[in-house]
């Protein structure tokens, strides 16, 4: 029998968090809770973060499923805004063999938080680099790197990645992501968020329908 699997770690102001797809469901806030064999296999990753002062930093939010595209996103509290998407990340997968690694802190004025899924011995990493201003009220920089390439967050901020192709093959996207961000910290209201984005976006935008369709093989209508 299975076994969901998390794992959380606290060390100066870095919180992480791993999860491993199974066959019969997936990791989540229950260590020790059985899963239901007739369960499709899938991982779902819950919300965690830092917050240091105005600045809040968020990593987890992932929702892999069989036979769909995964999706995980990280987010962002700026001094004196609400939560915000600092980056969405939709990419292929292999089912079983998928893991993900999710982690974020802050230290001082600057906050990390990453996500690196692996598929089939593959690799791609994920990071978003934000610093405040000396006064600690604004923004002073903020990036993104993804498979070691940086990219310019005022270009977008949505990332259709191919993780089967060695390296991973990364198309950035300017589409309009979710602006209300619910509490997440149970897997239930992230898998709930994750479908929707999911599937919002592929209704947004032909591109990445047809990406994700790659993976389930029906394009939208």
């Amino acid at each position: 029998m299975h076994h969901r699997l998390h794992h959380h770690h606290l060390h100066r102001h870095v919180i992480s968090a791993v999860c491993v797809m199974l066959v019969a469901g997936c990791t989540g806030n229950h260590p020790n809770l059985p899963l239901a064999p007739s369960k499709p296999a899938q991982l779902i990753m819950s919300e965690g973060g830092s917050t240091n002062g105005g600045l809040s930093i968020f990593h987890g939010n992932v929702v892999v499923k069989q036979g769909q595209p995964g999706i995980a996103m990280a987010a962002v509290a700026k001094p004196g805004h609400s939560k915000e998407i600092a980056y969405a990340l939709i990419f292929n997968h292999d089912g079983p063999n998928t893991s993900v690694k999710s982690e974020s802190g802050i230290s001082d004025a600057t906050g990390n938080t990453t996500h690196t899924m692996t598929c089939d011995g593959n690799d791609c990493n994920a990071a978003y680099h934000v610093t405040l201003s000396e006064d600690g009220k604004d923004v002073a920089t903020e990036s993104i790197t993804i498979a070691g390439k940086p990219y310019d967050p005022t270009q977008g901020r949505l990332f259709l990645i191919d993780i089967e192709s060695r390296p991973p093959t990364v198309t950035q996207m300017d589409l309009e992501l979710p602006a209300d961000i619910p509490d997440l910290k149970e897997t239930e209201a992230t898998e709930a968020f994750g479908d929707e984005t999911l599937n919002g976006l592929r209704h947004a935008d032909t591109n990445v329908d047809a990406f994700c369709a790659r993976m389930d093989g029906k394009a939208r209508e």
